[in-house]
Formats: structure tokens, sequence, C-alpha cells
């Protein structure tokens, strides 16, 4: 993102401070005014527009306002089928699925202190149920990802644009969709985030920056928000180059299988999740892509951190690494031997490391064990352990990247 050029002289804040600056001079407005007073609030989808800005200032003021969301406005399925037969393929991230003329229309409805008919639709959202008459109150808040739209922007008292960069939008646009709501397929969510929202974003989103009285910064926070995934990756890893078949056979283990497995990991051109300590990963294994976040490392005895994955196609594959450019390691287990104990798995792992797209190197061999939530797991790997003459407090934390 070209943060400092689209900026300007624009005062940028932080979240809890730009929201205090917006309500304090909403207040200084109020004083003067003989008419509502309108702030217009946008940003990208997954910024806090709505539920960290919008919400939070309205709040402020009580029942002195009101917030008009532009999601209302959306001109509806049907609409979009007439515009598709007439060979103008739409989707629901342009401003031409949206009827900003009418907000547009009841905003100076409201600077008149007139009320308007908002239209209400029934569940599947091309169905009007009836219309709904609302009166204007002194602080009207608008918000959406065209609320700043040429159309609309000079009607606004005060505007603001809540800014993230496109990680964190992916990241929380996930963590909602898929994991706490769990309805929509995450495939599809990462392949129209990438191949339409991104896009659609930097034509119609991004640019309306400029018209904006104050920036807020609401960037994605790693270190609270991934454990929002609900999972962790708990794992123990040790160094074995002396480890045989016959030791493990000895353990009681079921052989499940061998395979390989290439695990790519991605960086933003800036190299930032390097230094927040979060890992983007496409692995290929089997034949198949599956992609994989883990947030940053949690202190433990063993190495836990927040992750989510999930199995994506090679059209979705290539997309993610045109917003992860940097292709920062390639960890290569082969072969990769399976092995399954009644409350645990393992591993071992011939493990090859490149970094960037330098040579391949020979890293060792490698035990990695999966931890699970139940204590008793942890006793039954430590008998496992001491069966091959290993201790919990020996393995190494490091990623194979830290060697």
């Amino acid at each position: 993102m070209r943060f400092a050029e689209e900026v300007g002289n624009i005062p940028t804040f932080g979240l809890e401070d730009g929201v205090a600056e917006t309500i304090g001079r909403i207040r200084v407005l109020l004083k003067t005014s003989t008419r509502p007073v309108i702030g217009l609030i946008t940003g990208g989808t997954s910024s806090g527009k709505t539920k960290f800005v919008a919400e939070k200032v309205c709040a402020a003021f009580g029942d002195q306002a009101l917030r008009l969301p532009m999601d209302d406005y959306y001109r509806g399925a049907s609409f979009m089928k007439e515009e598709a037969a007439r060979g103008n393929i739409l989707n629901y991230d342009q401003p031409e699925a949206v009827d900003i003329p009418g907000v547009a229309t009841d905003a100076r409805s409201f600077l008149d202190g007139k009320p308007i008919r908002k239209r209400v639709y029934g569940w599947d959202g091309v169905s009007k149920i009836t219309e709904e008459l609302i009166w204007p109150k002194p602080v009207v808040i608008i918000e959406g990802i065209f609320a700043l739209n040429e159309e609309i922007q000079a009607l606004g008292d005060i505007r603001i644009f809540v800014d993230i960069g496109r990680h964190g939008q992916l990241l929380r646009r996930l963590l909602r969709d898929v994991v706490e709501r769990g309805d929509q397929a995450p495939n599809g969510i990462l392949r129209y985030f990438t191949g339409t929202v991104i896009p659609m974003h930097e034509l119609h989103v991004q640019p309306s920056i400029r018209n904006a009285d104050l920036i807020i910064r609401n960037e994605y926070d790693p270190f609270t928000e991934a454990w929002r995934s609900g999972t962790a990756e708990k794992q123990l890893k040790f160094k074995v180059p002396d480890i045989d078949t016959e030791k493990i056979r000895r353990t009681g283990s079921e052989f499940l299988g061998a395979t390989e497995q290439i695990d790519k990991y991605r960086d933003l051109p800036d190299g930032r999740l390097g230094v927040t300590g979060e890992s983007i990963r496409i692995r290929e294994v089997n034949g198949k892509f599956i992609f994989g976040y883990k947030g940053p490392r949690a202190k433990s005895d063993c190495r836990k951190r927040p992750k989510f994955e999930f199995e994506i196609d090679k059209a979705t594959k290539d997309q993610l690494s045109g917003l992860y450019t940097r292709l920062t390691q390639t960890v290569i287990k082969s072969p990769r031997l399976l092995y399954g104990m009644d409350s645990f798995i393992f591993s071992v792992d011939e493990v090859y490391c490149r970094y960037g797209n330098g040579p391949r190197t020979f890293l060792g061999k490698f035990l990695e064990i999966r931890v699970g939530n139940d204590p008793r797991s942890y006793e039954a790997v430590d008998r496992f352990l001491d069966s091959l003459g290993l201790e919990r407090k020996d393995a190494i934390l490091m990623a194979y990247s830290e060697m």
C-alpha cells in the first residue's frame, strides 16, 4: 500500500485516539450547527469501520445519534441479474452495486430536517417487505466502503478513513467468516478476496482516502487477534540423527504412510511477517495445496502458536502468491514417515531447506510430535520420549528457518 503518498498532510491517528478525535470534532460542530452533523466513515473490508469506529462514535452520543449503513443501499440480487443479462457483469465490491444517489438524497433530506423512507428487505435480499420511516437526529453517521465516494463526500461535516493493510484485511475476513461463523467455504473466501476484493479496493476505495479529514489506522494485531482462531499448533521437535525404524517399531506405534511435503513460506514485500513472528505457508502434498497461517509463538514448553489451515485450489494459490510476493523459505520433508500412537501422531522427517531461491541445504533428520489438549497426551508423550532416550525439556523450539 502506498500509504505515505496517499495521506499527504491528513492527520493520522491510532484507533483509540482516532475515535476520541472524531467524537471531539463532532462535539465542536454541534455547538454551532443548526442542522444535523453528518459524519462519513469509510475504509476497506474488515478495517473495523463499523464495530470499532462507527458504533463507538454513535454510542458516545446515545439517542442523539443515528447510524446509516450503506449496506442497506445495495441494489440486490435482482439488479445484478438484470445487469448481467445486459452483458454488464458486476460484483458487490463495485460502487455500481450500491444506490449511491439514494444515499446522497437521504443525506440531503436529513440536512433539511426531513425524514427518509428506507427500504427494508427480506432474508433473501431481494423481496422488499416494507419501508421504514427514519427521522434525522443531531448526529448522523453514514458508513460503508463508498462513504467517501465523490457523490457523497461533499455532504459530510467530518470524513473519516479507517485504514488497514491487505494482510490484516485477509486475516480478519478469514477469522470472521471461516473460523467464527463457519458458514462459508474458505477457498471461496480466499479466491474472492484476492481476485475481487483487493482489486476493487485499490480501484474504488483506497483512492477515496484523499477525501478524508482524518485517518484512523486500525491494523491487525497478531499478538491478540490470531488467538481468535480457537486452534493452536502444539509441537515438540527433536533432532534424531541416529533414530531407526527398529527403535520406532519397539514403541508400539503404527506406521501410517510415507509422503513428500513441500512448505513454501511467503511474506509481504516489506518483510513485515518476519518482524511480527507470523507465517503464511502454502503446502504442497499429494497433489494438493494447503494454505496455513500461524500467529506469533506463545511462551510454552513446546512450540505453541495460534493457527488455522485449509485446502485451496491452484488458482487461489497463485493469487495468494501475488499478495505475499516474497518467497522467504522452502522447507522440504522427503521422505516424511508418519506414525500413530493412541493419543498423538508423530513423524520422522529428513528435512531440507532453501532460503529464497538459494541452494537446497540438508538440515538433518527430525522427530516431530503433535501434542493434543488432553493433559493425558503429555503423559503418553513423555513415556514415548523416554523409550527413545529423549526428554521433553530438550525439544527444539526454533522453527526450521531459525536454525
